[in-house]
């Protein structure tokens, strides 16, 4: 018994398992509601696009879309308590801010990238970010009408 329930406490603290986020409701245009909440990405809690398990084409910084600062991470399932019926991976995505004048709210989209593809391969750190989620196995960072990415839970400002 005492192995199992250090083996437990091993696994949560590393990040592996964790208990849910505290989920932020906001009200958009409209009426409609918007879940967002604090993460904090890991090594052991995110997986980057090109990597083995995951079976689709890397949208990372040689995608074309990432010179407007769109790409996507994944995160495992068990490390993520939020109710979405997916079963192995969250696809988790950077939208695309088009309007190309905004080149600071790009630039800080590609650093977010370049930084947690740091934290990944150097297999140390971790970095707080805001996600929102609808349904399924897609969730985004939190990005404003124009694309900009919100880095704070709640009411947008």
């Amino acid at each position: 018994m005492k192995v199992s329930i250090f083996v437990l406490l091993c696994l949560f603290a590393s990040g592996v398992y964790s208990s849910p986020p505290t989920i932020y409701v906001s009200k958009g245009q409209h009426g409609v509601e918007f879940r967002n909440f604090e993460f904090a990405l890991t090594p052991q809690n995110t997986i980057l696009p090109g990597d083995s398990r995951i079976k689709r084409h890397p949208l990372d910084e040689r995608a074309e879309q990432f010179q407007n600062g769109q790409f996507e991470i994944f995160i495992p399932t068990s490390a993520l308590e939020i109710s979405t019926g997916c079963s192995r991976y969250y696809i988790v995505r950077m939208a695309q801010t088009l309007d190309t004048n905004m080149k600071a709210d790009i630039q800080q989209k590609q650093n977010l990238f370049y930084a947690i593809k740091s934290m990944v391969k150097s297999q140390s750190g971790s970095i707080r970010v805001v996600l929102e989620y609808p349904e399924g196995c897609n969730i985004f960072f939190r990005t404003g009408r124009n694309g900009t990415y919100i880095d704070y839970v709640g009411q947008l400002h």
